[in-house]
């Protein structure tokens, strides 16, 4: 849960990266870093996934992403989140973890991060076929 106060913790900080300990970094993640968000008004970017708890709508992981902290606060995302996680307490709308509250905060206003940076769905998948260009490997799942 840590992410979700990254922009309290570090708040002269205007943008941060933010990868899961399951994840192998296998290249120089600098240009990628500089370029996120650098082209929108987005405050995350990252890998695109299917979400299981809003039907068949975009979401994305969490656990590799680009952050704009500066646009997070003014947004107040700590505080959405905070909302969610405080419903999912009472009503129980989600069973999994600390990503849907972050997911359903920010909705489908995030950059898709490309897979040639982000390949991840590794973990539990024993037929993924990992891409030789791929930055960051992410065994998530």
């Amino acid at each position: 849960y840590v992410r979700f106060v990254m922009a309290d913790m570090f708040p002269n900080v205007g943008k941060m990266m933010w990868i899961d300990a399951d994840t192998i970094i296998r290249c120089d993640i600098v240009p990628f870093f500089r370029s996120a968000l650098s082209t929108n008004d987005h405050t995350i970017s990252a890998r695109l996934i299917r979400g299981e708890h809003r039907g068949e709508a975009e979401t994305f992981n969490a656990g590799v992403m680009v952050v704009d902290l500066d646009r997070w606060r003014a947004r107040n995302v700590t505080a959405k989140v905070e909302e969610w996680t405080a419903l999912n307490a009472k009503e129980k709308i989600y069973n999994y973890g600390s990503q849907p509250p972050l997911q359903l905060a920010i909705g489908d206003n995030f950059e898709r991060m490309d897979t040639d940076w982000n390949f991840g769905g590794l973990g539990g998948n024993e037929d993924a076929t990992i891409k030789h260009c791929a930055c960051l490997l992410h065994w998530n799942g």
